[in-house]
């Protein structure tokens, strides 16, 4: 009989942090929810110039091997959070304050949302800081648009203040406010092993030393959240049997939908904003460190931390294109929750807007407003990008 000629919807994908770059672990291995993969050895060869009188090439050198390539994903609630935490080059995800378990009133003033409660006072109730996301819950009737993952701007007292426009309302006592988990820009880089492998085949493949040179999130109408991690790394290694002494099974939380699952945009503070599309791509810059001698990567290097993405919305009004005339610091602050009541979403901290298209694309169709913008390090909290999570209890 022949061998089975190896089938993509037999693969799979685990992975292990390594204590020494570019040494495969052997201990338990993650299994990874992924879509497809572009991942594998790239060589660099080059040829001998040598002269023979026959016209042909004498010699190929290997001078040089890494790893490279991308893993696409469709986004759930945990699934991916470890990978996240190390593409942002960022400590442990952390943060999270459970509710004060007291009666709070709303008060809108302004462009700010306050969450006043009736007794005691927020620092009093755990570490909540200004910056960091909360999600409210619990308010009903026509109080609902304080309900979502809001940004906190100010702390005083009794008084929780918040970024947007909600609902003046009287007091509830089953309203909720947490804080929630977070991971930020950081230079903390780690590198796994990533091990394939196919199943009905039986063969393996190992991929030591890759690090994540970056991600990307995209989230579009009538669609699933979706991305792509890319990595740089050591080498690929066939394999006759696993490298691992066990698989860890994956998460099996559902799969995050645009239109049923989005619980907040927000657009410099507008809660009211739409958006129809929202892709975010983040580079670490990443480079190989060799020395004369080594056949692969020794080490890598970090870069600058670049973020940029594309805002697409039906074009009813022109306040986005005003502010990228004006070329103004703006945010964005992207939520979604699922069924469950388990949450993920990003902020972009500060950014500027660069040439935005509203061109007409011809008869019988909406005009759609496409808006690229370009991330910087915020003034105050000295990040470029936030990612958040809530856990449901």
């Amino acid at each position: 009989m022949v061998d089975p000629a190896s089938d993509a919807s037999q693969t799979t994908l685990a992975w292990a942090v390594e204590s020494t770059f570019k040494t495969p672990p052997t201990g338990a291995y993650q299994k990874a929810r992924i879509v497809s993969d572009s991942l594998g050895r790239e060589p660099e060869i080059i040829k001998s110039d040598e002269i023979d009188g026959s016209r042909q090439v004498v010699d190929n050198i290997l001078a040089f091997e890494q790893g490279s390539g991308g893993v696409a994903v469709e986004f759930s609630y945990g699934a991916h959070d470890t990978w996240l935490q190390y593409a942002l080059l960022s400590g442990a995800w952390a943060g999270s304050v459970a509710s004060p378990s007291a009666t709070m009133t709303v008060l809108v003033s302004g462009t700010t949302t306050n969450f006043v409660l009736d007794v005691g006072t927020w620092a009093a109730s755990g570490a909540f800081a200004v910056g960091q996301i909360v999600r409210a819950a619990g308010w009903t009737g026509t109080s609902t648009p304080n309900n979502g993952y809001w940004k906190i701007t100010g702390i005083s007292g009794d008084t929780l203040a918040c970024r947007g426009i909600g609902f003046t309302d009287a007091s509830s006592t089953s309203a909720t406010v947490e804080q929630l988990d977070q991971v930020l820009t950081g230079t903390t880089l780690e590198s796994i092993t990533i091990e394939r492998e196919y199943v009905n085949s039986a063969l393996f493949a190992q991929l030591s030393g890759m690090a994540f040179a970056g991600f990307s999130i995209e989230s579009s109408k009538r669609d699933k959240v979706r991305g792509e991690f890319r990595f740089l790394g050591a080498t690929e290694t066939g394999l006759a049997a696993t490298a691992s002494s066990s698989k860890t099974s994956a998460t099996t939380n559902r799969v995050f939908s645009v239109n049923g699952h989005l619980d907040t945009f927000e657009f410099n503070g507008d809660r009211t904003a739409r958006m129809t599309a929202f892709r975010l791509d983040y580079d670490n810059g990443l480079y190989v460190i060799d020395d004369a001698g080594y056949a692969t990567p020794e080490d890598i290097g970090i870069g600058d931390a670049v973020l940029e993405g594309n805002y697409e919305f039906w074009y009813r009004d022109k306040e986005v294109f005003d502010e990228a005339e004006s070329f103004s610091d703006v945010s964005f602050l992207v939520a979604f929750e699922d069924a469950d009541g388990n949450g993920f979403g990003w902020e972009v901290i500060n950014c500027n807007l660069g040439a935005g298209k509203r061109n007409t694309p011809g008869k019988s169709q909406g005009v759609i407003g496409t808006m690229p913008f370009h991330a910087k390090k915020d003034t105050t909290e000295l990040v470029t990008l936030r990612l958040f999570r809530r856990t449901a209890p």
